[in-house]
């Protein structure tokens, strides 16, 4: 299955927190409503590109719950951004500006 790989740089400047524990968040300080992605530093044993993470996945919590999950190309890596729903306000731009969305 492809994996895509976006540098840690990417995730800062769009207001993502630092990985930590193969995991980074946006808004970095809200615990209860977020969206999560894996980032994890390796991927089925394979290193990503020094200053990279993978993108194994991306959900989203609402009101400390999962409100989505977003489906991954099998091919591309990418994600399907139609998660059926309405997304929170900002998110969806926040994960557009990382480039991991299919068009």
């Amino acid at each position: 299955m492809a994996t895509t790989q976006i540098p840690v740089t990417t995730l800062a400047n769009g207001g993502f927190s630092a990985p930590a524990q193969a995991s980074s968040y946006y808004p970095p300080d809200d615990q209860y409503n977020h969206v999560h992605l894996g980032v994890p530093t390796q991927n089925n044993g394979v290193p990503a590109q020094p200053g990279n993470v993978y993108v194994t996945f991306i959900s989203i919590k609402q009101n400390d719950a999962t409100y989505a999950q977003l489906t991954k190309s099998a091919v591309t890596g990418l994600f399907n951004p139609d998660i059926g729903k309405p997304w929170a306000a900002g998110y969806l731009a926040a994960v557009q500006a990382l480039g991991v969305l299919r068009s």
